[in-house]
Formats: C-alpha cells, sequence, structure tokens
C-alpha cells in the first residue's frame, strides 16, 4: 500500500515537472513567433526587460567606479597625512635649530656661523679642551671663533678635519686674552689658569671691585664679573679672579663664527 502511495506521488511531481517545462516552452515559442511575425510588437513587450538589463549593468558601472574612486581618495588622503607628517617634523626641526640659534647669537645677525654640537669634554678631554661634531666639510676653519649662549665667545678652533674639530678654551692654562673691567673699562690681560678659571692682575689704583663686569675681546663682549680680589700689602698690584658667565663644561652646543665676525 505504501508503494503504491510513493508511485502516485512520484506520478504527481512528474506531471507537475512536464507541465511547467511545457509551460515554458509555449512562452519561449510565442515569442519566437512573435518576433518573426510582429517584431515591433516583441521588441515593445520585451523593451522593459531590456531596458532593465541596461540600467542594472550601467548601476553596476557606476558603483564600481564610486568604488575605486574611493579607493583614490584613500590613498592620496594617506599620501598627503604622510607629507603632512614629514614637513611638521621638518617645520619641528627648523625651530628648535632657530630658537638654539637666536640663543647662540645673541644680538649678532642670523645666518652667520655654523651650529656645532659638543661631542666631548673634560674628563674625556684634556681640561679645557672641546671636541665639535663639525669640521672643513661644515664651514669649520681654524681660527674661528667659538661661542657659547648669548655671543659669549668662550675659546678658539685650534684644529679641524672634515667632519670634527678642537676647541682650545680661553681659560686654558696660560693662555692670554684681551679684556676690560668694569664700567671705566680699565683695559686687562686675562690668563687661564685651567678648568674654566681666570685671573688678572692690576695696579691697586685701577679702583676695581668684586662684581664688576668683565668685557673681553674682540668685541667687548660681557664674559664674567670679578668674583674676588687677593692684595698683598708689600705688592703694588693686586690679583683678581674671575667668574665667568659661562661653564664650558656643561655645554652642549656652541656656535663657530668667522674669524672676522666678532
Amino acid at each position: 500500500m505504501k508503494k503504491l502511495s510513493f508511485q502516485r506521488a512520484r506520478g504527481g511531481l512528474i506531471s507537475r515537472s512536464t507541465l511547467i517545462g511545457i509551460g515554458a516552452g509555449v512562452v519561449v515559442l510565442i515569442f519566437v513567433i512573435l518576433r518573426a511575425a510582429a517584431p515591433d510588437a516583441f521588441f515593445f513587450l520585451a523593451s522593459p526587460f531590456l531596458n532593465f538589463g541596461s540600467f542594472a549593468t550601467n548601476e553596476l558601472h557606476i558603483g564600481l567606479s564610486s568604488l575605486e574612486s574611493s579607493r583614490s581618495l584613500i590613498e592620496e588622503r594617506d599620501r598627503l597625512r604622510t607629507e603632512v607628517d614629514a614637513l611638521t617634523n621638518e617645520n619641528r626641526r627648523l625651530s628648535s635649530e632657530l630658537a638654539v640659534r637666536t640663543v647662540l647669537l645673541g644680538n649678532r645677525a642670523a645666518g652667520v656661523g655654523v651650529i656645532a654640537g659638543v661631542v666631548a669634554r673634560p674628563p674625556i678631554t684634556p681640561y679645557d679642551i672641546l671636541l665639535l661634531a663639525k669640521g672643513n666639510a661644515d664651514g669649520v676653519a681654524q681660527g674661528a671663533f667659538v661661542t657659547a649662549s648669548g655671543g659669549i665667545p668662550v675659546g678658539i678652533i685650534e684644529s679641524a678635519s672634515a667632519h670634527s674639530s678642537r676647541v682650545s678654551l680661553f681659560s686654558l692654562s696660560g693662555h692670554a686674552s684681551v679684556a676690560w673691567i668694569g664700567t671705566g673699562k680699565v683695559p686687562v690681560t686675562l690668563i687661564g689658569e685651567g678648568a674654566g678659571t681666570f685671573a688678572a692682575e692690576l695696579p691697586k689704583d685701577a679702583k676695581i671691585v668684586v662684581g664688576d663686569t668683565v668685557f673681553i675681546a674682540p668685541g667687548g663682549v660681557p664674559f664674567g664679573t670679578v668674583l674676588r680680589i687677593d692684595t698683598n700689602p708689600s705688592s703694588p698690584s693686586e690679583q683678581v679672579r674671575i667668574q665667568p658667565f659661562v661653564n664650558p663644561f656643561t655645554l652642549t652646543e656652541v656656535l663657530v663664527l668667522p674669524e672676522n665676525s666678532l
């Protein structure tokens, strides 16, 4: 009984499939006959389907073009962001260099000299000697003056190679520098005593007092102050101890100026 029912159901299913196939064939046959007998009517009836196909194709093309355009815009945005970041970093570097140059130049004209980093100082180097990370290839020449913050001279380029140079500080033991002391600009010779210290000998009637400003040549730039005055009753002169404004052993950057620029 069950087997018979299954066969009947199967027969009914085949009949429905057959009917669907026959119906589809009839529709196709009608369209073929209609196209042959009345092409205008055929295209009139088929135009909605054809127009929909064209519309769908066009929309797909627009969508793909829009997607490609969006991808290009994203790539362009990322490229511009990278360029902006690079320019921002370069601007920060230039601003930092300008700030350092302004401090080192003091009241001198901008664009003069070479900023050099101090790569070695005592006790790595001999006392009163600095090594700089700039040399002949960077515009640093033997005999050039070396200044610290405010344009205060601290030494002279003793020697230079292509990319490094050696600074002999004015405080080098035995080095003599022309200077003036006090509001009366009393001329004096500063003698380096090593380790960044100076001394000078003046007559007692020079009327120098502790706290007077010391100006150094060339340029007469304020260099330091009178720290102490040592006197000896049996001597007509007095020993003046000088405290420089700049501690050369804490310098990280200096400005190297041409010999005739001070």
